[in-house]
């Protein structure tokens, strides 16, 4: 038997024809991993949407915590009117019960003032005005001991 023998020799190889010679991936993270920049441009589009319906689409829903009262306003159109309520949470764990002052009013039309007595924990108070005409916004001003809150909400359809 004869021995044989491979002889490599890369000067040959690289000499072969249509070889182009192997250069550095260029173009930074994103071109060496697509995977990234896929993930990355979804997460962009998901944003966006978010923003757009944060700022333009979502309902307004109009509430504020100010000492474990959780005071929220909504308003909306019926029979030609306007209704608007708002409502008064305890949910911390103040018993207190102070007087409070709530001042519902709107552009163009007479504020309508109420008193009731702050509720105590885990219950609500519930106050409701009725204006006779359709209005765009209503504003609350409620006011206690010395706090004093401001809330404002658009009228729904």
């Amino acid at each position: 038997m004869g021995d044989y023998h491979y002889h490599y020799k890369r000067e040959e190889r690289l000499g072969t024809v249509g070889h182009r010679p192997m250069r550095e991936r260029s173009g930074g993270i994103f071109r060496r991993n697509r995977s990234l920049l896929i993930l990355l441009l979804d997460l962009t589009i998901i944003v966006i949407v978010f923003g757009i319906w944060w700022f333009f689409l979502r309902t307004p829903t109009d509430e504020t915590v100010v000492d474990g009262y959780r005071i929220e306003l909504s308003a909306r159109v019926q029979d030609d009117g306007t209704v608007a309520t708002l409502t008064i949470r305890n949910s911390g764990s103040d018993r207190e019960s102070a007087l409070f002052n709530a001042e519902l009013s709107a552009s163009g039309v007479e504020a309508e003032t109420q008193h009731d007595v702050l509720p105590l924990p885990g219950d609500l108070r519930v106050m409701r005005t009725t204006w006779d005409e359709r209005l765009e916004d209503v504003r609350a001003n409620i006011s206690w001991n010395d706090r004093s809150v401001s809330i404002r909400t658009v009228v729904r359809d």
